[in-house]
C-alpha cells in the first residue's frame, strides 16, 4: 500500500523577502493576523484522495469558505497558529481541506493543506498550523 500523505505545507516565497527586508531595516517584520480556510490542490480521483503540490507563491487560499484570526504562540522554536472555524461559518456541509495564513499587510505567507475535512453547520472546527525554526546545532 501506498503511503498517504496526511498533510503538506509549504512557507510562500514572499515571507522569506519579508523577513530579509526586516533584517535590513528596508520594511517591518511580517507578523500572521488572519487566516482562510478553503478546499484545493487535491486529486480526489484516488482513494484515498492525494494532495497535490502546493505553489511557492500563491495569493489567495483557493476555493475559499471562512476566515478568521488565529490564536498564536511561539515555543521551542515552533510557531502554532490555532485556526478556530466557528459554529456558524457555513449554512451547508463544505469540504475543507486547506488553510492559509495571512499577514499584516494582507499577504498570503504560508498554506497547509490536509485530508479533507466536512465543516458542518453546529459544529466548530479547529486546525493547527505550525511553522518550525530549526536552530543549528553547535559544533563539538
Amino acid at each position: 500500500m501506498p503511503e498517504i500523505t496526511w498533510k503538506r505545507a509549504e512557507i510562500q516565497t514572499r515571507l522569506y523577502d519579508k523577513i530579509g527586508q526586516s533584517l535590513t531595516g528596508v520594511g517591518p517584520c511580517p507578523r500572521v493576523v488572519s487566516f482562510a480556510a478553503g478546499y484545493g490542490h487535491i486529486d480526489e480521483t484516488t482513494n484515498p484522495p492525494t494532495l497535490e503540490s502546493l505553489p511557492l507563491s500563491a495569493s489567495e487560499v483557493p476555493g475559499f469558505i471562512t476566515s478568521g484570526t488565529p490564536e498564536a504562540s511561539m515555543s521551542d522554536g515552533r510557531a502554532l497558529f490555532v485556526c478556530a472555524i466557528p459554529e456558524d461559518a457555513v449554512s451547508a456541509p463544505q469540504k475543507c481541506n486547506i488553510i492559509g495564513l495571512y499577514d499584516q499587510d494582507d499577504e498570503l505567507v504560508a498554506l497547509a493543506s490536509f485530508l479533507p475535512e466536512w465543516l458542518a453547520p453546529g459544529k466548530r472546527y479547529e486546525n493547527f498550523v505550525y511553522i518550525t525554526f530549526p536552530a543549528p546545532e553547535e559544533e563539538s
